[in-house]
């Protein structure tokens, strides 16, 4: 015999269920009334970043009048660091975007194609300064949006305008010098309004074309791995921007068109491409979700009027949804506001989220959140010799344990270096720079974790140097 579940038990069901997802805390809002709005869409503010620099957390956020930094490492007193005021200001200011690397911040604008400039600012004397390094349209003007791939040192543009020039570009800028970007190589297939790079495996966002998929371990000289163009059966519109789950497996795409749910696509088969399920806000049908980060099981979004979205993707088969926080009281409609941008991957799992007319917000959303990576412990060289196959020879490096800068011995007088990699315990590249010529061997330590790693030195014969390193 069917058992019949009680009406009342169900409603309790969904009451618990709800509680559970809406159980996030707000522990800082900041907006500034005195700055304008934009003509489009009236947002004072657009894309959100985070980062750690002299072991404190640090929030980014963009506005029609510049780059503001706010010191997150005390949530009692959390404050702006400092404010860098942008080239291009104004109520015509849609789109900054952000992104970190070697304690530099990088910072464009997609409008003011006579104004803008490409903007990197040095973090290292924060939370005192922060330091404008480069200012300056040489290279380009405009663009929509950066990715950097830090595993190789390379700066993706994408939606570029030089000065005063025509059309849009897709570039690729070599960071070996993080304040002097040196161009490598222009796409010159469709217009990219978005991307993700890991390990040289760029994702090409491309808008109403679809998605380009391209391996750049060569990268005056891509590959196209895969394409990934008619997707209509799972609803298919505006292909916006994506992110890659950690085991690099599932790539979750984001179509900005009301909606349309985002895709689970299964890319550890690149001549296979498949979408494994589709997931959404499930508010409203005017829902339209803008950008994905993923940190561990969990993808974040923001998620225009719907705010910070929050889902389990664990199973990327069957993602669900298990926090949310409204930052907007706009009522839904064909247009875009509300939550721009977010970023989870703060040490403390603090959330940053930007709102386009209500600010900076920074959430706890009350998860286990996976650590960045772990501080780690010295073990036996065994453990993580492993991890190599090949016969490499030995370095000698000191000081050891170091702190913030260490020298390199141990290759023959002349010998050409063209690769510097670091690996974790786990075996994990968690640092790539690439040598054009020969190598300086007091080399200043990357941002990592305290903590015990392999470095390795590739020369131009393809010979390899591997030795252990402490940093403390």
């Amino acid at each position: 015999m069917k058992k019949l579940i009680p009406l009342c038990f169900l409603a309790l069901f969904t009451f618990v269920l709800q509680a559970q997802i809406d159980s996030t805390e707000l522990v800082f809002h900041w907006d500034d009334s005195t700055l304008v709005g934009s003509e489009a869409y009236d947002n004072t503010y657009n894309e959100v970043w985070g980062f750690v620099e002299n072991e404190r957390e640090y929030a980014v956020i963009g506005s029609t009048d510049g780059t503001h930094i706010f010191d997150l490492t005390n949530t009692e007193n959390i404050y702006m660091a400092d404010y860098i005021p942008a080239g291009y200001q104004g109520v015509g200011v849609i789109h900054r975007d952000y992104h970190d690397y070697n304690g530099y911040l990088y910072v464009v604008c997609d409008e003011g194609v006579n104004f803008s400039t490409l903007q990197i600012i040095d973090l290292s004397s924060l939370p005192d300064s922060a330091t404008v390094v480069y200012d300056s349209n040489d290279l380009f003007a405009r663009s929509h949006n950066i990715f950097i791939d830090t595993a190789s040192a390379l700066l993706y543009v994408a939606g570029g305008r030089e000065f005063q020039g025509p059309g849009f570009f897709t570039r690729v800028y070599d960071l070996a010098d993080p304040t002097n970007p040196q161009f490598v190589y222009e796409y010159p297939a469709r217009y990219v309004h978005d991307m993700y790079v890991r390990n040289d495996t760029a994702f090409f966002n491309e808008g109403d074309e679809g998605m380009t998929i391209l391996d750049f371990s060569d990268p005056a000289n891509p590959i196209v791995l895969a394409t990934f163009e008619d997707y209509s059966e799972f609803g298919q519109g505006y292909n916006h921007s994506g992110w890659l789950s950690e085991d690099g497996k599932t790539y979750y795409l984001c179509d900005e068109t009301w909606s349309l749910p985002v895709k689970a696509i299964d890319v550890s088969d690149m001549s296979d491409l498949k979408v494994i399920s589709t997931f959404s806000s499930d508010i409203d049908p005017l829902s339209i979700v803008h950008n994905p980060l993923i940190r561990g099981d969990y993808l974040f979004a923001g998620y225009y009027y719907d705010g910070l979205q929050v889902f389990d993707v664990s199973d990327p088969a069957n993602p669900t949804k298990v926090r949310q926080y409204f930052t907007s009281n706009i009522a839904h409609n064909t247009s875009y506001e509300g939550a721009w941008g977010v970023y989870p991957n703060l040490p403390s799992g603090n959330i940053i989220v930007g709102d386009m007319q209500e600010g900076l917000f920074i959430i706890d959303v009350k998860l286990e959140l996976e650590p960045i990576m772990e501080d780690t412990t010295m073990v036996e060289d065994s453990i993580v010799m492993g991890i190599f196959d090949a016969q490499a020879f030995e370095l000698k490096i000191a000081p050891n344990p170091a702190t913030n800068i260490f020298n390199i011995e141990g290759l023959s007088d002349g010998e050409q270096v063209q690769m510097i990699n670091l690996y974790n315990q786990a075996g994990q590249l968690v640092w790539r720079k690439k040598v054009s010529n020969n190598y300086d061997k007091t080399i200043v330590r990357p941002e990592v974790p305290n903590g015990f790693y392999m470095i390795e030195l590739v020369n131009n014969k393809g010979e390899r140097y591997l030795g252990k390193i402490m940093f403390e």
